[in-house]
């Protein structure tokens, strides 16, 4: 386990933010597991990985603190599109939480570069997910 490639995010750690690891050490980007980061969240989003149940260990540590998360890369509209689904209950995905990512953010391009060089960046099928479908909008919370 300690050595399998994968991207984890911790359930726990501060009110507005992720903390993201991703392993792999054969790509090492300033972590001798692989590289790790924090990420933007508000509240609605940190308080459902709060109710998460840790299934992986740090990378760091060893405790049990994390729970995967995958990243897609989509074709959409001429453009290219990324999205993160961190596995667990159903939140505004039937398989856990789904999020989009904005380039803009040099965590996230942090985030991209890394799943890229370890291999695990998935590519999207279809269209983007659409996690308004699922009746939960986790930028502003319950939709009516």
């Amino acid at each position: 386990m300690k050595d399998e490639k994968r991207m984890q995010m911790r359930i726990t750690y501060k009110t507005e933010q992720m903390h993201m690891q991703g392993v792999d050490p054969a790509t090492e980007m300033g972590r001798p597991y692989g590289t790790a980061t924090e990420l933007r969240a508000n509240e609605v989003i940190t308080g459902w990985l709060a109710t998460q149940k840790a299934t992986l260990v740090s990378a760091a540590s060893g405790d049990l603190l994390y729970i995967p998360f995958t990243v897609a890369e989509y074709q959409y509209e001429g453009n290219e599109f990324y999205q993160m689904l961190i596995e667990g209950t159903p939140m505004n995905h039937p398989d856990g939480m789904c999020l989009d990512m904005s380039v803009e953010s040099p965590h996230v391009r942090h985030v991209l570069s890394f799943a890229k060089a370890s291999g695990l960046l998935q590519a999207g099928v279809g269209e983007p997910y659409d996690s308004n479908d699922f009746g939960y909008d986790v930028k502003g919370g319950e939709e009516e």
